[in-house]
């Protein structure tokens, strides 16, 4: 293994302006059924009591009226309230839990905005391994997430068999999806070159939602969010990593202006 001398990582750049207006192609309604179809219709319902199977079974019945409101939202960038409730339900982590800490939070959202966000997804994902760098493991063309724990075991691996040694830090982010500041995402967002319509529905999506929490199979008095992503929201997976791409990007400059020096390793290391 040789010392790193120059970060030659592939460098996030924003989008072009051929994935700008591929990103805000109105919905068509082939493509949204194919969305739809590839979903698991058997999930847990939300708080309107229809999982996604009812919708795949009945869709050429309730077609027009989704798609209505799939345009609605397209020109209006708003949904209704009522269509964005959300369950919290808590699951605990361990058999006696003492504390919030000890639960995991799972958002039981309806149908209607989750066949939204699985749109939405399907858009989104096409652009993201131009705004990822190849840090992340996740959304970046060719990469997996398993890779991150190879070239980690190929590290230490390397460590070993020169005698020499090294420092492994792990980072980890505590109630990472709840930390998460609307304005800091959208930040990112103009940063990376999105349009203020594609902006507008992300804001609508993750801060108009009324929550309440299960306790004991009965939901609290709703209240709304100002800051935190929702857990098992589709969107929440590619918005986390908008997020996160700030802080790689510190860390590249970090290793660029040689304040730490890290490893590199090739085909013949």
């Amino acid at each position: 293994m040789k010392k790193k001398k120059k970060n030659k990582e592939k460098q996030r750049t924003d989008l072009s302006t051929s994935e700008k207006e591929l990103l805000e192609v109105n919905f068509c309604k082939d493509e949204v059924w194919e969305t739809i179809r590839s979903c698991d219709g058997n999930k847990e319902p939300g708080p309107d009591g229809v999982n996604l199977k009812i919708v795949q079974s009945n869709w050429e019945v309730i077609q027009k009226g989704f798609m209505n409101f799939i345009w609605e939202f397209y020109n209006d960038s708003s949904i209704v309230k009522d269509l964005n409730n959300t369950f919290i339900a808590l699951i605990p982590k361990r058999a006696k839990p003492e504390t919030m800490l000890d639960f995991r939070f799972i958002s039981l959202v309806g149908s209607m905005y989750k066949l939204l966000v699985k749109v939405l997804a399907y858009w989104v994902k096409k652009v993201m391994s131009s705004i990822i760098g190849e840090f992340q493991m996740v959304f970046v063309k060719d990469h997996q997430i398993l890779d991150s724990f190879v070239v980690t075991a190929k590290i230490i691996h390397g460590w070993k068999n020169d005698r020499g040694g090294g420092l492994l830090v792990k980072l980890d982010f505590e109630k990472a999806y709840d930390s998460v500041d609307h304005e800091f995402l959208d930040s990112m967002m103009v940063d990376m070159g999105f349009e203020e319509r594609w902006r507008r529905w992300i804001h609508d999506c993750i801060s108009s939602p009324a929550l309440s929490v299960l306790v004991n199979g009965s939901p609290t008095t709703q209240f709304g969010l100002e800051r935190r992503l929702r857990q098992r929201d589709l969107l929440s997976l590619f918005f986390f990593s908008i997020v996160v791409e700030r802080f790689s990007s510190l860390l590249r400059k970090v290793s660029d202006s040689d304040m730490i020096k890290g490893i590199i390793f090739g085909e013949n290391d």
